[in-house]
């Protein structure tokens, strides 16, 4: 994982994109990675990421998060990502925009 971060970062966002594209699980494959690898790390991370644990999506789209994310600094909510709907459920609600227990 490592050295496919270290690979990314030294290319441009065009080189990430350019070329054919294939699906994320056939990229990592061929990029070697094992099937452990492949299920126990990139199809519950990407897979929630991407809504789409067969990993089937453009390995475009999978080299570019990869690369934003290996560059850059993630953050969560400290009560995790559910708190992120309440944050803004509440904010809607309190504005009238939500009704609860209604007909």
């Amino acid at each position: 994982v490592l050295l496919l971060a270290q690979r990314l970062r030294r290319q441009l966002i065009d080189e990430v994109l350019a070329g054919d594209d294939e699906t994320t699980l056939a990229y990592l494959r061929r990029s070697g990675f094992s099937e452990q690898t492949i299920n126990h790390f990139f199809r519950p991370f990407y897979g929630g990421i991407f809504l789409d644990r067969s990993l089937r999506t453009s390995a475009k789209c999978f080299r570019f998060d990869f690369k934003m994310l290996s560059e850059g600094a993630a953050a969560l909510p400290a009560h995790g990502m559910g708190a992120i709907a309440g944050q803004l459920g509440d904010a809607l609600l309190e504005r009238g925009l939500i009704r609860l227990h209604t007909p």
